[in-house]
């Protein structure tokens, strides 16, 4: 992994379920950790590439692999309020513990 190359902050989150004063669950996100990245948006050659399974990935997310944080595709991933999906498991690049890849969908501005 270069140098430099994680300039973006996402914050990590896992999504819990908790009871109102009502009674009424609801699901809630919450940042378990903060971590350097890259963010880059996949090409409409790979998209189409794709046209199958997980054709609607919009970005490609890099991480330093962290061997205290098992990060999965129930989490998910925010950066300056777009949330980001992670379709998949992360991809430990050549499993050599540097590098995870996310591949992920955007959905919409944290609110």
């Amino acid at each position: 992994m270069r140098a430099g190359g994680l300039k973006r902050i996402v914050q990590v989150q896992s999504q819990s379920t908790a009871k109102d004063e009502f009674g009424t669950r609801e699901d809630t996100w919450a940042t378990v950790k903060t971590l350097r990245a890259s963010i880059e948006p996949v090409s409409a050659k790979e998209q189409f590439a794709r046209s199958g399974e997980h054709s609607d990935i919009t970005h490609r997310v890099r991480l330093r692999y962290d061997p205290t944080f098992t990060l999965s595709a129930e989490h998910r991933l925010v950066h300056e309020g777009v949330v980001f999906d992670i379709a998949g498991p992360p991809i430990n690049t050549f499993m050599k513990n540097r590098e995870l890849i996310c591949q992920c969908i955007e959905r919409s501005r944290d609110s």
